[in-house]
This record gives C-alpha cells, structure tokens and sequence, in this order.
C-alpha cells in the first residue's frame, strides 16, 4: 500500500479515501504515457544505478483534473 499524508493529498485534490491506496489505483491517477517513465527511474534507482531519481509526470486528480508533478526519490542502502 500506499500511503500519503493529508497535505500531499490536499495538493493533489484528494479526499480520505486516498490516505492509502494499492498500486492499481495509483497507475489511474498517472496518465497513462507516463507510466514508462516513472518505472524506469524506479528500476534505475532499486537497481543501484542511481542514488536519486528526479520524474515529472501528468496526475489525474479527480477533483482538479491534470496536474503537472514531480517527484524526488533518494535511495538510502545498507553499507
């Protein structure tokens, strides 16, 4: 699952019911051309090929309608 705080989800044009929520419906909130790119610099990033992956995609808010977002994920490894 998962799990997104109430002011992302109040960015984002959210209700409760997103409080947590399974990849299924999270790939319905991310227009669909962008999927490629999102789990590309997630492979990239669990792979170790990068420490850090930077992605702008389209949300579908279902409130706001599209959103531009970008995301940051920095990996932290044991060692």
């Amino acid at each position: 699952l998962y799990h997104m705080p109430p002011e992302t989800r109040a960015i984002l044009g959210l209700g409760d019911e997103y409080a947590a929520f399974d990849a299924q419906t999270g790939r319905r909130l991310v227009h669909p051309d962008d999927w490629a790119r999102i789990d590309d610099g997630a492979a990239r990033l669990i792979k170790g090929a990068v420490d850090r992956d930077e992605t702008t995609y389209r949300f579908l808010s279902p409130t706001l309608g599209m959103l531009h977002v970008q995301t940051v994920n920095d990996a932290e490894r044991d060692g």
